[in-house]
């Protein structure tokens, strides 16, 4: 695999440190924010920032992301969320009596957002982990 190569990893490194990017308005590719690009390693989380990982490993945020997903042969899945990063506010948000939490797009712009997974994330994050919706006030979303 060519991404075990040093020379190849440094190559890509540099190349995404100086690459330029347009201001983001919307889903599209903007300069990556290592604080909020995570590592999935379960389907719930909580999940660690590529930034946090970087710096325990004492490597550009590139570098660990090219190293983590090596180590996983590839198998290894990278979250940036773009809305309501804040956990708590989103919680605040579900709870206003004048929020309906619904269904998604499930797909119709899958080259920018993926989000089918709500509705169970709900239930694994919301009612089972965080214990902070029951299981009849998630149904009730």
């Amino acid at each position: 695999m060519a991404l075990r190569d040093p020379g190849v990893r440094d190559k890509l490194v540099r190349a995404a440190n100086e690459a330029e990017f347009a201001r983001g308005v919307g889903a599209e590719m903007r300069r990556p924010d290592y604080e909020w690009i995570f590592l999935m390693e379960d389907p719930t989380g909580p999940h660690r920032s590529v930034a946090d990982l970087a710096r325990e490993r004492g490597v550009d945020p590139v570098a660990a992301m090219i190293d983590l997903a090596v180590e996983r042969d590839l198998r290894c899945f990278f979250v940036q969320p773009l809305f309501n990063e804040n956990m708590d506010h989103v919680l605040e948000m579900m709870r206003h009596p004048r929020s309906v939490v619904t269904f998604s797009d499930s797909g119709a712009h899958v080259s920018q957002i993926m989000d089918s997974s709500l509705q169970t994330h709900v239930l694994s994050h919301w009612v089972r982990r965080r214990q902070a919706l029951t299981l009849e006030e998630a149904c009730a979303c």
